[in-house]
């Protein structure tokens, strides 16, 4: 049987290069506009697994996750709200809400938030802490708020998000939908154009199984061009991090090479060091997008998966 790869999700080509294999899967490179894919991707029972309540044991949740969700809300505070820049009253949606830290930081700075988390254990705190009308529980593609009464989001943040869609310009297209016109859309993402995935190449921390894809900003603002979303800003992301932070998430997912190096380097600080916060560039980018009018964006023929021989 001959195996025929479904045209760029990106620019409809057809030319790919083998990157690298990760366990069971392989990455593959598009000639053309150099996006990253897995090909064919991975099961659905496959994702399933991954997206069990150990997901977020990389993050250190259950074993710090005082100081790991004090990490993501002053990401999400200094980095991700701030540039973005919304008026209190704002209605917001996180996808990928995880255990809520961008919703509180968001309630906190006087806007409305929503969310929207597949993994059933972090999906259940949401809805204790904020409301079960405030959460949805399934694939973003089918993200309904009934409490909302029609209104639309004034921003919806996708942090470490569109990497792991099935169908990135359907997502894109459904982001468009839920935003009132003039309201954007912030992603943050892996940059395969950034110096640590140059450096590090097939040891690059991102290339993980259930990241479908790895953009760089060109390729992602085609997509977000197509969904009718205009770009208002693109740069680099950056994260407030600790060195305990960073060698639990390199244990969890070891990498040649960087987990050993990292280890040692934590071995020989103390306590106090270890803990200690700091601002990083860790090879993603951020990227504004403003919805332009009412008009709908048409579905291009690239946007579909094709069949498989």
């Amino acid at each position: 049987m001959v195996i025929t790869p479904r045209p760029c999700e990106v620019c409809g080509g057809a030319e790919f290069r083998h990157l690298l294999r990760r366990g069971e899967h392989d990455f593959w490179l598009c000639r053309s506009c150099r996006l990253i894919r897995i090909d064919p991707q991975p099961t659905d029972e496959t994702l399933a697994a991954v997206y069990s309540g150990k997901y977020f044991q990389a993050w250190g949740v259950h074993t710090n996750a005082d100081q790991v969700l004090q990490l993501k809300r002053d990401t999400f505070r200094k980095y991700i709200l701030r540039p973005v820049g919304l008026k209190k009253g704002a209605i917001v949606l996180d996808c990928g809400a995880a255990f809520g830290a961008l919703m509180d930081v968001a309630a906190e700075s006087g806007l409305e938030p929503y969310g929207i988390e597949l993994v059933a254990e972090a999906a259940s705190e949401i809805a204790r802490r904020f409301g079960p009308e405030r959460v949805f529980s399934g694939p973003f593609e089918r993200a309904s708020f009934a409490g909302l009464g029609g209104r639309a989001f004034d921003c919806v943040f996708m942090c470490d998000f569109i990497e792991h869609v099935r169908e990135p310009s359907t997502v894109l297209q459904k982001a468009w939908s839920l935003l009132k016109p003039g309201g954007c859309l912030a992603i943050t993402t892996p940059d395969t154009n950034s110096p640590s995935c140059r450096i590090m190449g097939a040891g690059w921390p991102h290339y993980n199984v259930e990241h479908l894809y790895c953009f760089n900003r060109r390729n992602l603002a085609t997509l977000l061009m197509r969904a009718g979303l205009t770009i208002a800003h693109s740069g680099t992301a950056r994260k407030v991090v600790t060195l305990e932070y960073i060698c639990h998430h390199l244990n969890a997912r070891p990498r040649p090479l960087v987990t050993p190096g990292v280890n040692l380097l934590a071995r020989c600080v103390g306590r106090r060091l270890r803990n200690w916060q700091a601002s990083f560039a860790l090879g993603q980018m951020l990227v504004v997008a403003v919805k332009d009018g009412c008009c709908s964006p048409a579905i291009t023929s690239t946007d579909k998966t094709q069949p498989r021989t």
